[in-house]
């Protein structure tokens, strides 16, 4: 069984002095690409429920579901993405980098020549409470594999885990490795924390059989185009970069 995990960052338009503007998708163009998913007779949800579909027998019964995610945990996602996903009853998951609440995009602010606002503590309440769930994205969006101290990557994994608990009370299950970068040591890191999973920006629809704390998703840019897109949501266009992987 294969399940598409989508890839999403900023739900915004991007300003014209923006670098990497893949990175924005508009909130028209996300209401697009959910209403093409919901029409097809998709239904979107987050890494918990899609864990679950993974974890059924291959002769199960398959309800079409595409798993739906979001990297960094902007203020965007609450504002805009969150209207748009009750619109159509789906539910999404947020990997959220926990020290930044609040603030911005401090760790490629200079590069992308944008700051673009962070969620907020009740922010992020808000997205819980509505039935969304909550990822963890690393303290500052630090990469793990370049972690000089064991110490140091252990706080980063361990230390979202807790203050993002802390936020929503309640558990924080799932985890995104920022920049998609992770090595044998993160992995552990990870598992031994205690989360269920943990994604990747290796491109290819997420399988049965795939290691569950180096799953794959379907990065969609602001500027991609929809066909292509639903092309390697729903076909194996979408598995050749995993298959290579």
């Amino acid at each position: 069984m294969r399940v598409p995990i989508l890839m999403f960052h900023s739900i915004s338009v991007a300003e014209p002095r923006a670098r990497t503007r893949s990175l924005y998708l508009s909130p028209r163009r996300f209401r697009s690409y959910l209403g093409h998913i919901s029409r097809l007779g998709f239904r979107g949800v987050s890494m918990g429920e899609a864990m679950t579909h993974l974890a059924r027998p291959a002769d199960a019964r398959r309800e079409k579901v595409v798993c739906l995610t979001f990297d960094d945990g902007f203020a965007d996602n609450a504002e805009e993405a969150l209207p748009i996903l009750r619109d159509f009853g789906f539910t999404a998951t947020c990997y959220v980098t926990s020290s930044l609440l609040g603030a911005y995009n401090a760790w490629d602010s200079d590069l992308l020549r944008v700051r673009t606002r962070m969620m907020s503590r009740g922010q992020v309440r808000e997205w819980h409470d509505a039935g969304m769930e909550v990822g963890a994205h690393t303290r500052t969006h630090c990469d793990l594999t370049s972690c000089a101290e064991a110490s140091e990557r252990q706080e980063e994994i361990e230390g979202s885990k807790t203050e993002l608990e802390d936020v929503i009370g309640s558990s924080v299950s799932h985890f995104s490795y920022p920049f998609g970068r992770h090595d044998a040591s993160a992995v552990a890191a990870v598992r031994a924390a205690g989360f269920s999973s943990a994604v990747t920006t290796r491109e290819g629809r997420a399988r049965s059989t795939d290691d569950r704390f180096t799953l794959p998703r379907l990065y969609v840019g602001g500027n991609y185009l929809v066909p292509i897109v639903l092309a390697r949501l729903f076909t194996r266009a979408g598995d050749w970069a995993s298959a290579r992987a």
